[in-house]
């Protein structure tokens, strides 16, 4: 065998192996996670925030941004008056993966506690705690389970971004657990909302769509 058959043969195997790789990755950040089951009759709710980070409203799409955090900040009113706990997931790429996915994929946007990746300052001193996401599903870091399990929590409210993602991903994730879980839909933003409607008009169970309270005055 020539060097240039062998060099050639050795490009495609890593070309094989890379494209393997890339292809584990990608599903990896996309596939909803599964964990233990809660235990049946937990019944505590909290209020759930997703990716509602200062860099996802940079006035690109204004009214929408304007809306949608009016929205939450009524959901948040709504659960104080309730008495239920407001959590925020705040997403952070870390592996050596999913930083360069990251990188090459999404301009960089996400890499974790860079520069716009906190919390939106509107909402930051509204929110009880946050938990840092990894991939899309918040699920998959078990801080996200062990903080609700110390909170007693069996139903969440969703809200946040973006619907077709982190939002639907997050909701998967909680029902593969057990939790109840009803999706804020006029405080859900989507860059893709052909196929958020199609989803919400086929939701799996313990997953159901629902409306916050009237706007609060704040």
């Amino acid at each position: 065998m020539s060097d240039a058959m062998w060099m050639s043969g050795l490009a495609a195997v890593a070309l094989l192996a890379y494209a393997l790789w890339f292809f584990r990755l990608v599903r990896f950040v996309n596939a909803p996670s599964n964990g233990p089951k809660i235990p049946v009759g937990r019944d505590k709710q909290a209020l759930l925030l997703v990716d509602m980070q200062a860099e996802h409203f940079e006035g690109a799409r204004p009214e929408d941004e304007t809306r949608l955090l009016a929205a939450v900040k009524t959901a948040i009113a709504e659960a104080r008056r309730r008495g239920h706990p407001v959590i925020a997931l705040r997403h952070g790429w870390q592996t050596a993966g999913t930083r360069l996915m990251a990188r090459m994929m999404l301009g960089g946007k996400g890499l974790a506690w860079a520069a716009g990746t906190e919390i939106h300052p509107d909402l930051a001193a509204r929110v009880d705690h946050v938990v840092t996401k990894h991939v899309q599903d918040g699920f998959e870091n078990p801080e996200l389970g062990a903080l609700l399990d110390r909170l007693g929590i069996g139903r969440l409210r969703i809200a946040g971004l973006d619907g077709c993602y982190c939002v639907k991903k997050t909701a998967l994730g909680a029902a593969n657990r057990g939790y109840r879980v009803e999706l804020l839909t006029d405080a859900i933003l989507t860059a893709r909302p052909q196929e958020w409607r199609a989803w919400l008009a086929r939701l799996p169970e313990r997953i159901v769509p629902a409306v916050p309270a009237a706007p609060a005055s704040t």
